[in-house]
């Protein structure tokens, strides 16, 4: 499952070393299809990594695309809207950032994601260069949870999550879109989340499912 599995006992080592990586692997994406197309979790885990990237002089911003796994249906200048983090770390590049909720209007935010997407994956086969990817402590990736017995199974894109989960509804890529990831930098701290990978192989937690069958994958961590 994993080409690369590696322990980081100092988080500024571990976020200097995958900020390289990834600078690295844009690179080499720009060098060969003239962008890099990165999808990114919201959450604590890769926040830390992405302000380190955001330093880099060596990438040219303006020819990465930057797509959410998810977002809270919540304004965009909020301090729990990822797209406002992602936009306030990166907001000295000119990199491509597209709201994933607009705001205002639910179906008029899930149409124009999956426009978005489209403009930069165009072909079923297309994939995300790379997912630079966290999880939860129950297992979830972007908005999808372990009690959604449905989300695996779901063909579009984008969707709307009809739950409210910590105070916010949710918009989500599916399964099937997180998968479709030529690379994917799986980051994550402590022993819950350690044990959630290492010893729960056999549960049905979403970021289990994800890895299934997954080619390269390499998975950062901190206990």
């Amino acid at each position: 499952m994993f080409f690369e599995k590696k322990k980081f006992n100092s988080s500024l080592k571990k976020e200097l070393f995958i900020s390289v990586k990834i600078e690295r692997t844009i690179n080499k994406s720009i060098d060969k299809n003239g962008e890099c197309k990165i999808c990114l979790s919201g959450g604590s885990s890769p926040q830390n990594t992405l302000i380190q990237l955001s330093k880099s002089d060596k990438i040219d911003w303006s020819k990465v695309v930057f797509f959410l796994t998810d977002e809270r249906v919540t304004a965009l200048n909020s301090n729990q809207s990822n797209y406002g983090n992602l936009n306030s770390i990166f907001k000295n590049t000119p990199v491509i950032i597209e709201p994933f909720y607009n705001g205002v209007n639910l179906n008029k935010s899930i149409d124009s994601y999956q426009r978005h997407i489209k403009k930069y994956l165009s072909n079923e086969d297309d994939h995300f260069d790379l997912l630079i990817l966290g999880f939860g402590e129950d297992g979830h990736i972007a908005s999808l949870f372990p009690e959604d017995k449905k989300s695996p199974q779901r063909q579009e894109d984008v969707f709307y999550v009809n739950k409210i989960v910590n105070g916010y509804d949710r918009l989500s890529l599916s399964m099937k879109r997180l998968k479709k990831s030529k690379q994917t930098i799986m980051i994550s701290y402590g022993e819950t989340k350690y044990d959630l990978i290492e010893n729960r192989k056999g549960f049905n937690y979403p970021i289990l499912e994800f890895l299934r069958n997954q080619e390269n994958v390499s998975w950062f961590y901190s206990i």
